[in-house]
């Protein structure tokens, strides 16, 4: 990690976020799932991030992945957006954006694979007994 990067690690629990400010609690308990403070946890943002590949076929934000993050898990990268750019001066902003590497999702693809192969042979039990091979079109 360079200190343009910050690993996912240092997020903070949202009952911290919570402690940090009490009105916040409040005001998740009292609105929809869609403007609460839990739709930026990490099951929520990989969802999205999920359906802005799969439907709209284009990458969430603005960071860049490159070769070297291709193993490591996800992290926040530092950005710069041009607001304004002149003959003689320009005009940007600083952000941080959420990265989610390609070997991040590998990694969890082997990992539930894992989970799900040994489950099936722990219990003997095959994946696919519930599913029929035959084709229901006429």
């Amino acid at each position: 990690m360079t200190r343009q990067e910050i690993p996912i690690t240092h997020d903070i629990p949202i009952e911290e976020v919570y402690d940090k400010c009490p009105a916040l609690r409040r005001y998740d308990a009292q609105k929809s799932k869609c403007k609460s403070i839990k739709r930026f946890k990490h099951e929520n943002l990989l969802y999205l991030y999920r359906n802005y590949l799969v439907h709209e076929f284009r990458h969430p934000g603005k960071a860049i992945e490159n070769d070297r993050h291709s193993c490591q898990p996800p992290f926040y990268q530092k950005t710069a957006t041009i607001n304004y750019l002149g003959d003689n001066d320009c005009d940007f902003s600083n952000g941080w954006e959420l990265v989610y590497p390609v070997g991040f999702f590998v990694f969890m693809c082997k990992e539930a694979l894992s989970v799900v192969v040994s489950y099936h042979e722990n219990n003997k039990t095959s994946p696919f007994a519930n599913y029929s091979d035959s084709s229901f079109w006429i």
